[in-house]
């Protein structure tokens, strides 16, 4: 006969087994493997994740270092040339006949040349510049013209002062006849990415808080003087001696234009070219003044980024 179980162990058995019961529908809710997504391998790894097949008779241990191996050569890490633009390789100019813009009616005659083909994105940049700068002037000459003026002859010529990385750097020269006495000067400057677009200031590739730069300030006033005494015998400013730095000051370092000078290292700049426009320092008979400075001269106030662009020496460009 068999044994009566009491009432309160037979309670505690029916519960155990309602508890049992749940602990295992819980156990298949939450190990049931979801459908895969759109994308989804079924594997419960993203859609770009790089999987490795196993060879056959591969240990686990083998599939394991085989699929990190993967995960580890998939992505590399991107060069500075990919993470910095600047530091690409040297833009080229593209081939074709350099850009030009001609004309003449019976108040002006304009011409203006370039150092390169318009499909160049700096060029194209330039001309759309000069094209403004045409239009002005025509509408200035037409109204000086009706009152007797003589027919004016404007000559603008770009230069490219160099190209490395991402930067290209040119200056702009613009002989102004107005039927005058002695044609006058005009000047333009542009440092700019490769494929155009807004320009920057030389000082804009130096620190804040070494701007301007000290060290390249002193060199130009002592490239000044050089120049000078070269080309009049005296480092003199209206015949009162250079003076570099102090209230006494007048090598007018803020009136320059400075751009980049081209390397004896490829795709690099050796340092800054100097422009003087004429009259600034002296008479306007004795001319523009220019030169370059060696890049080692300011390197430490150069910005990290564009540091890298600049090492060798400077070669001074060809402008006439």
């Amino acid at each position: 006969m068999a044994q009566k179980i009491p009432r309160n162990v037979a309670i505690g058995i029916a519960a155990g087994g309602a508890l049992l019961i749940v602990a295992i529908a819980a156990f298949v809710v939450f190990t049931k493997k979801p459908a895969p997504k759109p994308g989804d391998n079924g594997s419960g790894l993203g859609a770009d994740t790089v999987q490795v097949s196993p060879p056959p008779g591969a240990t686990p241990t083998q599939v394991a270092s085989a699929n990190t191996a993967a995960s580890l050569t998939s992505s590399p890490a991107p060069s500075p040339a990919a993470t910095d633009p600047l530091l690409s390789p040297q833009s080229v100019k593209p081939a074709g006949p350099a850009a030009a813009v001609h004309f003449e009616d019976a108040a002006l005659k304009f011409d203006a040349t370039f150092p390169g083909p318009a499909a160049d994105p700096v060029i194209a940049n330039r001309l759309t510049d000069t094209q403004g700068y045409l239009d002005a002037t025509k509408r200035e000459a037409a109204r000086k013209r009706g009152k007797g003026d003589g027919k004016w002859r404007f000559i603008v010529k770009w230069y490219e002062t160099a190209r490395a990385g991402d930067l290209v750097s040119m200056i702009g020269i613009a002989s102004e006849d107005r039927a005058g006495a002695h044609p006058t000067s005009n000047f333009d400057t542009y440092i700019a990415r490769s494929k155009g677009g807004d320009g920057i200031k030389f000082d804009d590739m130096t620190m804040p808080d070494h701007t301007p730069s000290a060290a390249l300030t002193i060199a130009i006033c002592e490239g000044l003087k050089a120049a000078k005494q070269k080309r009049i015998g005296k480092a003199t400013i209206f015949d009162a001696e250079i003076v570099c730095v102090g209230p006494n000051s007048n090598a007018k370092t803020d009136e320059v234009l400075k751009l980049l000078a081209a390397s004896t290292q490829p795709n690099k700049f050796g340092g800054a070219y100097i422009y003087y426009r004429p009259d600034t320092v002296g008479p306007y008979a004795e001319g523009s003044y220019d030169f370059v400075v060696p890049q080692s001269v300011f390197a430490a106030d150069l910005r990290p980024d564009y540091k890298q662009l600049f090492a060798g020496e400077p070669v001074k460009p060809d402008i006439n």
